[in-house]
């Protein structure tokens, strides 16, 4: 097994290099090989993200390594990067915040693996929302993302926000001796905003093992072109939580087995009710009789609904 790499740092001219399953820590003599295309150094003992001059690489697999926190490089020919099964934690730089991930770096690449690594949230919840976003995935090209098993329980965005009081319901006394207006803070979660970043091109997106427990960003602005949805073995076991995808016109394929949801009563024509655009639910393809009956279903809905309001406004 190969323990260094050294002797390769002469052969300037290598274009595809297989070193995986060896014993490797860096790949430094490696970064100036100017020439490479495919880098395959899975299964090794890499601790530090590459950041090599490799104008023309178009595939590097990283999986199975060490690699703990990633470096800003250019790969502007870069298709297809995997690190599953590392050790990475967050997708942004630590000091500044500012994502690794990014158009200038990564401009052509459509095929991200992260999974089987240590990412998490530190905003995945409103206890502190000025906390930097550990994700941040700016790919305009990207068509594929693995996240499943990492602990992203919720790509929610909140915000602390200033809401100033109504200076009428207080008295004039207390308007007239105050210079300051009053004002209080709330907690409010972005509705229109996603931890994921801004991935207008992506199709396939794994989250499975997760410990999700709602589906908040997950929206229009964010993944419009949304196709394959993979959410096996996470906490969603509500219909509300369902409705928020209904945003997403192209999704199709959704996974949700090893959820609480699926125990609920009719979960398949429920689910296709509920997200009209879908084909398939977990294994299973929807039949031409369960489309039609859920979308019987769906139209009587609407036209009650249609009714109510009605009623309503009289």
């Amino acid at each position: 097994m190969l323990a260094s790499v050294d002797l390769l740092e002469t052969f300037l001219f290598l274009r595809h290099v297989n070193l995986a399953f060896n014993q490797l820590t860096d790949l430094t003599p490696l970064e100036k090989l100017h020439n490479l295309r495919e880098l395959n150094a899975s299964n090794n003992r890499i601790a530090k993200f590459p950041v090599g001059q490799w104008p023309s690489m178009t595939h590097l697999n990283l999986n199975n390594n060490a690699v703990a926190q990633l470096r800003h490089t250019c790969m502007p020919k870069l298709l297809i990067l995997c690190l599953n099964n590392n050790q990475i934690r967050r997708l942004t730089e630590p000091e500044t915040g500012a994502p690794y991930f990014t158009e200038e770096n990564f401009p052509r690449l459509h095929t991200l693996q992260l999974a089987q690594n240590k990412l998490y949230l530190v905003d995945s919840t409103p206890n502190d929302p000025n906390a930097p976003n550990t994700l941040d995935i700016r790919l305009p090209r990207l068509r594929a993302l693995f996240l499943g098993g990492n602990s992203l329980t919720s790509l929610a965005v909140y915000s602390r926000q200033v809401i100033r009081q109504n200076t009428s319901e207080l008295s004039d006394e207390k308007s007239l001796s105050d210079e300051t207006e009053p004002v209080r803070e709330e907690i409010v979660k972005e509705r229109d905003q996603s931890a994921l970043g801004v991935l207008p091109e992506l199709s396939v997106l794994n989250l499975r093992c997760n410990g999700l427990h709602e589906l908040d960003g997950l929206t229009l602005e964010t993944v419009p072109k949304l196709q394959y949805l993979n959410l096996r073995e996470n906490f969603i076991d509500s219909m509300g939580e369902i409705e928020k995808l209904q945003q997403l016109p192209r999704l199709q394929t959704m996974i949700f087995l090893e959820n609480p949801i699926i125990e609920m009563k009719d979960y398949r024509l429920e689910m296709r009710v509920t997200v009209p655009s879908l084909r398939r639910l977990d294994k299973d393809v929807y039949t031409e009789q369960e489309n039609e009956e859920a979308d019987l279903l769906l139209e009587q809905r609407r036209q009650e609904k249609a009714a109510a309001d009605v009623s309503g406004i009289k």
